[in-house]
């Protein structure tokens, strides 16, 4: 069983790395925010028993930067569009 439980530790690890690799090469010039999000989601993602609440990735930054791009991609590598809810805010008339 314990095998088991590191083996499945080691595959999402694995995971994890492609994932930042590719986000990557799509996100040129975010190599360490990418870093800094997936080292923010690992523990959530590896074991997801250990967190009792949601994962709030709130990016902050220039229009036209790729924020939400980025998440959107991460979460659609992760398959995890059923479970993700965004919300957008905006100053109001904007």
């Amino acid at each position: 069983m314990a095998n088991e439980m590191l083996d499945s530790i080691r595959v999402k690890k694995q995971k994890l790395q492609s994932i930042s690799k590719e986000l990557k090469q799509d996100f040129e010039g975010l190599d360490e925010i990418i870093d800094e999000v997936i080292r923010n989601i690992e523990v959530w993602y590896i074991l997801p028993d250990l967190i009792t609440r949601p994962v709030i990735i709130n990016l902050w930054g220039m229009t036209g930067t790729g924020k939400t791009d980025l998440v959107r991609k991460l979460v659609a590598k992760l398959g995890y569009n059923d479970k993700f809810l965004e919300i957008q805010l905006c100053n109001k008339g904007s």
